[in-house]
């Protein structure tokens, strides 16, 4: 009898947890009924629910979240990412322990692969008196890329035809870094630099706000970091979209093993996503295993692993591949299994033109088109 009395005392605590009191100038015909009170549930803030509500009047609750979902996604998403590639000069800052330095190597570790080249600066800009940092340290050693203190850079003479890129780790308190940056700017008008503002996955709407104020200003691009430690959810999106933040990166999510791929997946189902492929190409394994996930079915696509360096724009051309059978009336599903068979075979097939990381064959198509009639 008491397990029963406490079951129900619990559900009903459930049922009261995903309520929402209001009076009725808390609904306005206007609206979809269910649409605005649903989001509510999920924990947006009103305050992004009314500024985004043309997404949704009119629409049912399925297709009205899904709009809200999609405005939220290009209100945050910064259109800066092709400025950082072409940039010589990149700011990194945030508050300590946001993963700044892991973000400044991974940049580079990026950099150097998209542009093909080892001409790389690492700049700490620190008020302390110890000496580099012993992190930046070591992803100079392991990447191979020149360590300095920022003092030694002339920012007076600086030639932006220099072929250089410069990637200053701005360490330490979050108060300095935006006092230094706005000294650089105010006192060298003509250096060009973009900006990155590092933001902790796991930090309150509240601490959301309060970084975000600080850096109007400077308007940096947003990195969301350290996804495999914290949840970045709907409260937090809501703070960086009523401040007017623009996420252009997110870092942290440790992809190992198969179960992780489908993990990952789930979370991006979790988002709004109808289906999700994972690539596989990253493992080490002579198995290369891709994931095809959604609602409700799961698959894992093998394929051979060929020992080639000529795997240049395997990501691209498989979007485009999945993108053009899914146009031809395919299912999403076939359509990546598809997709993923033309790849394989075209990295099987590749030309092994020049040197280093060469291309794969596209015409492998005409080979390959009856074995999948």
């Amino acid at each position: 009898m008491f397990e029963k009395i406490r079951d129900d005392i619990s559900s009903l605590r459930k049922e009261m947890n995903g309520m929402i009191v209001t009076d009725q100038s808390g609904i306005s015909d206007k609206l979809s009924h269910q649409t605005p009170i649903k989001l509510r549930q999920e924990k947006f803030s009103s305050e992004i629910i009314n500024k985004l509500n043309y997404s949704f009047i009119g629409k049912n609750l399925e297709d009205g979240r899904v709009s809200f979902f999609r405005e939220l996604s290009r209100k945050l998403a910064s259109n800066d990412f092709s400025r950082l590639l072409k940039s010589k000069n990149i700011f990194i800052f945030g508050n300590s322990g946001s993963g700044k330095s892991t973000l400044a190597a991974k940049l580079a570790s990026f950099l150097s692969d998209a542009k093909q080249t080892k001409k790389i600066n690492f700049f700490e800009v620190s008020n302390s008196s110890t000496g580099l940092s012993d992190v930046l340290k070591s992803y100079s050693r392991v990447l191979g890329f020149n360590l300095n203190d920022y003092k030694t850079f002339d920012f007076k003479n600086y030639i932006d035809t220099s072929e250089w890129i410069n990637i200053f780790d701005f360490s330490g308190e979050l108060n300095f870094s935006i006092q230094k940056i706005k000294e650089i700017k105010n006192s060298f008008p003509s250096f060009d630099f973009c900006s990155i503002l590092t933001v902790q996955s796991g930090s309150n709407s509240e601490m959301i706000n309060g970084i975000t104020k600080k850096v109007e200003d400077i308007r940096p691009m947003v990195a969301i970091t350290k996804l495999d430690e914290c949840w970045v959810g709907a409260e937090e999106f809501s703070s960086l979209a009523i401040n007017n933040a623009r996420i252009g990166m997110v870092t942290g999510t440790k992809i190992i093993s198969v179960e992780d791929m489908i993990y990952a997946a789930n979370e991006l189902i979790e988002f709004g996503a109808k289906n999700v492929l994972i690539k596989g190409g990253h493992s080490r394994n002579k198995i290369v295993k891709d994931v095809f996930v959604n609602n409700k079915d799961i698959k894992i696509f093998n394929s051979v692993r060929y020992n080639t360096n000529n795997t240049h724009g395997t990501g691209c051309t498989l979007s485009s591949a999945v993108t053009t059978f899914v146009s031809c009336g395919k299912p999403a599903k076939k359509s990546c299994e598809l997709g993923i068979k033309y790849v394989n075979s075209a990295i099987k097939t590749n030309p092994n033109y020049g040197k280093g990381h060469g291309p794969i064959n596209h015409l492998t198509s005409i080979k390959v088109n009856r074995k999948y009639n």
